[in-house]
């Protein structure tokens, strides 16, 4: 008696739901006290004989009985002892729990079809019988992996197990301190322990299980909210609730591609997060992330936690100031920085910029260096060209940017702070300049078209371009060269005007020299066929024309548009003003006298004789008709669609529908109460029209965080109409 109590002050520890904690590792001998306790384990009289080899009989014994299942193959001993090996013969002692263990698919035995029982049984294959006592399957591990399995899933706590491939016989101890251990798991479906099987089977009752210290319940079993790359070498992993100090040797980092481990060269823990470092590039490849023998601050141990951790991506920043939204390595000399925020030319002075690698300096923002370039396919990237050096596939960079870059909106990146975002670097074969398109698009025009974004000084200079008839060998002036202004090509499209081409003649286009915008790839002397075709009217259709109100229409074309197409001629209505409609490339909104409305009841036909230009340069020629049926309609009151600040002093503004550029910063005003609780107005300094429903506005002194604003007398672009008065609320971030 007094030895038990002992046992009991030495056994005394914790579960979480039945995941043990010790106060001190128990010993065999003190293991094996405990699982005579529960049933599991009898002696023989003098002791439990820990030093003796296990036999595989004597193994499905304890298997049975770590399921709770030795009453069920006792009650039906002639059911179970029918087994399919041909060594085991129903009536020994041990057949009916081979039997079970077969059914249940715990064991398989040898391809002879034998069982030999009184063989030794291997640690390996004790292990394996354990798992699926765990109720993990063969398509969860195979046999080469059961160590490294039972590692994972805590049978085992060595993590020397994780690399281990030997295999050896076990004693009776050690298989112990497997059951022993493995009382505290979960099984696969994570519903219920081995002890709680126990439980529900009467094979101990919880209040004997509590009194031997293997049941005791926590608030909160510790898990893994998430785990995310939050760098090219780095893992961000997240608890629910914080736990002890942790090793990198409780950390493993297993690549899911080919199951090779990572070395952890660093962890930090703040609170519930963990940061873990590794020694290699997370990005483009998945992993697979364990701790092992976590214990919270209430000393409860879980001994696995694992969770998938997807390859790293740089994130976007979202943000209505001017900020770095995103940086792509795209080859061994190149890289695109994106920003919140449209730029301009500004953003192409490569003092603006500097990059690090591992926190160094690494290429210097000089044009010895450096070159930058605004992105044509989009309006707020600029890509950035290293000349001097390369990037290094998979390794993580850092894109310092100068707070004094200032966006479109003429906003100062990070509010004038300088600002970092990191990226990771490809180190694949920069492209080369070639043309992907080289066409006529009327009788005196050919289109060329780049691969990629061409040097404008080069690509507009007629000197660099020879143009001739190839039936006749007489060379034809190239009258001028001139780059598109809209469209996703607008920095690679070229359109040459030449004398009139013939149709069904051939003609020789030379490209005597051109350049990319980095000046790092050129054509040079490079000969191209055109066919000159007939070109007697436009493609372009007016598809529709819809009355928005009696002095306002929308004409939908079948195709884009070019902006000059707002300067055509438009028969059948008194119109006042055309205007190209932003986000809109294939329509035109017309402005129609106010004195002079359309009429509901009334049809019209609308004839437009010149003037509509595709977006690809095509000029009109045949006349376009269409008619419709006049409404009667008030055109709706002009609204602020949206307001918000881009800066700590400017405010951005969408307008319902277009307004005049005439409108001018003193029309516009924030508003706001101090603190005395009187209202306080500022005027707006300057305004920069980014289209004809968006403006910026600039501000001096303005303390508060939300506004009021407002503005006054705003009228549209045909100069008829007049707003009062109209507001919206604003708030900086």
């Amino acid at each position: 008696m007094k030895k038990f109590k002992i046992l009991s002050l030495i056994l005394a520890f914790t579960m979480l739901f039945g995941m043990i904690s010790f106060a001190a590792e128990p010993t065999e001998q003190e293991i094996a006290v405990v699982l005579n306790q529960i049933g599991l384990l009898t002696g023989d009289g003098n002791g439990y004989n820990l030093d003796g080899q296990l036999t595989r009989a004597e193994a499905a014994t304890f298997i049975v009985k770590l399921l709770g299942r030795e009453e069920t193959v006792l009650e039906s001993p002639s059911f179970y002892g029918m087994t399919p090996f041909t060594d085991v013969s129903s009536d020994e002692w041990y057949a009916p729990f081979v039997g079970y263990c077969s059914m249940n698919k715990i064991i398989s035995g040898f391809p002879d079809n034998t069982f030999r029982a009184n063989e030794p049984l291997t640690e390996k294959a004790f292990l394996s019988m354990v798992l699926k006592s765990l109720k993990y399957t063969d398509a969860d591990y195979n046999w080469d992996s059961v160590f490294s399995t039972a590692y994972g899933k805590g049978v085992v706590t060595d993590l020397s197990y994780m690399m281990r491939v030997e295999d050896d016989t076990l004693d009776r101890g050690k298989v112990l301190k497997i059951m022993y251990d493995s009382l505290s798991l979960y099984d696969k479906n994570g519903t219920m322990t081995l002890l709680d099987g126990l439980i529900t089977n009467g094979v101990v009752t919880q209040t004997k299980a509590q009194s031997l210290g293997l049941v005791k319940k926590d608030a909160t079993k510790t898990t893994i909210v998430s785990a995310v790359a939050t760098g090219a070498k780095e893992i961000t992993v997240t608890l629910n609730e914080s736990v002890a100090s942790l090793l990198t040797s409780q950390v493993s980092v297993i690549k899911t591609s080919n199951s090779q481990a990572v070395a952890v060269t660093g962890i930090s823990q703040n609170g519930k997060t963990i940061t873990v470092q590794v020694d290699t590039s997370l990005a483009g490849q998945t992993f697979n992330l364990t701790l092992l023998n976590v214990k919270d601050l209430e000393s409860y141990v879980t001994k696995s936690l694992t969770a998938n951790v997807s390859s790293f991506e740089q994130p976007d920043v979202t943000s209505d100031y001017f900020k770095i939204k995103t940086v792509e390595g795209v080859s061994k000399n190149k890289v695109n920085v994106y920003f919140t925020q449209p730029v301009n030319i500004n953003a192409t002075l490569v003092l603006h910029y500097e990059i690090l690698k591992n926190g160094q300096p690494f290429v210097a923002g000089t044009y010895n260096d450096m070159e930058a370039a605004v992105m044509g396919d989009v309006d707020n990237g600029v890509s950035l060209w290293i000349k001097n050096d390369v990037f290094e596939t998979g390794v993580q960079y850092t894109v310092k940017v100068r707070g004094s870059l200032v966006s479109a909106y003429d906003s100062n990146l990070n509010n004038g702070l300088d600002m970092s975002a990191d990226f990771i670097g490809k180190g694949s074969s920069n492209s080369t300049l070639g043309v992907d398109d080289i066409r006529a698009i009327s009788n005196d025009t050919v289109r060329i078209v780049f691969s990629q974004d061409v040097d404008r000084s080069i690509a507009t200079n007629i000197t660099n371009y020879a143009f001739k008839n190839i039936s006749t060998n007489s060379n034809s002036a190239v009258l001028s060269a001139s780059m598109s202004e809209t469209g996703e090509a607008k920095n690679r499209t070229v359109d040459l005007r030449v004398l009139n081409m013939s149709s069904n003649t051939s003609y020789e286009l030379k490209i005597l020299n051109a350049r990319d915008a980095f000046k790092s790839s050129t054509i040079t002397n490079s000969t191209y066929t055109v066919e000159g075709e007939i070109f007697t009217s436009s493609k372009v259709k007016l598809e529709y024309v819809q009355p928005v109100s009696s002095t306002k229409l929308y004409f939908y074309f079948d195709k884009p548009i070019h902006p000059a197409s707002a300067a055509a001629n438009i028969i059948g209505v008194n119109d006042v003003l055309a205007l190209y409609s932003p986000g809109y490339n294939n329509r035109l909104t017309v402005y129609l006298d106010k004195d002079h409305p359309i009429k509901e009841g009334t049809s019209y036909t609308i004839q437009i004789a010149s003037g509509i230009i595709e977006s690809d340069g095509q000029t009109q020629v045949s006349t376009l008709i269409y008619t419709f049926q006049g409404v009667t309609v008030i055109e709706p009151d002009l609204q602020i669609a949206d307001a918000r600040f881009v800066s700590e002093n400017k405010v951005k503004i969408e307008f319902s529908s277009e307004v005049s550029a005439s409108n001018a910063a003193s029309q516009y005003k924030l508003q706001y109460k101090n603190d005395a609780g009187h209202d306080v107005s500022i005027t707006a300094d300057s305004i920069n029209y980014i289209d004809s429903k968006t403006a910026v506005l600039s501000f001096s002194n303005i303390p508060n965080e939300s506004y009021t604003i407002t503005a006054y007398g705003i009228i549209d672009p045909s100069n008829q109409y007049t707003t009062s008065l109209i507001t919206a609320e604003v708030h900086k971030e």
